[in-house]
């Protein structure tokens, strides 16, 4: 019964702590993405390790993809971008005033 309860706890912890959250930037808005994978040709489930990976991945229709709370996101043929959350950036400037 340990072993079972141990098991159990491992696998739980193991799925909650190893999910990978990317984020896609495109013309809608943002998309929030958890543990995005593909299936291959032979039918194997291949997990995006590196948001390098998912862009390449995603394609131009995406403005690119970013690990979610981050601010560098990278595009479909690997250029770095660093984008401004411009409402707190509006509040910045009217406090110095």
């Amino acid at each position: 019964m340990k072993f079972f309860s141990l098991l159990s706890l491992m696998l739980f912890a193991n799925n909650y702590l190893a999910k990978k959250e990317f984020c896609l930037y495109g013309y809608d808005g943002i998309t929030q993405i958890i543990d995005p994978y593909y299936i291959n040709s032979n039918n194997e489930t291949i997990y995006f390790e590196t948001i390098e990976e998912y862009a390449k991945y995603s394609g131009p229709t995406w403005f690119g993809v970013s690990i979610c709370g981050n601010n560098t996101l990278v595009n479909n043929v690997g250029v770095y971008y660093e984008y401004v959350i411009l409402i707190n950036y509006i509040k910045k400037i009217k406090q110095e005033k």
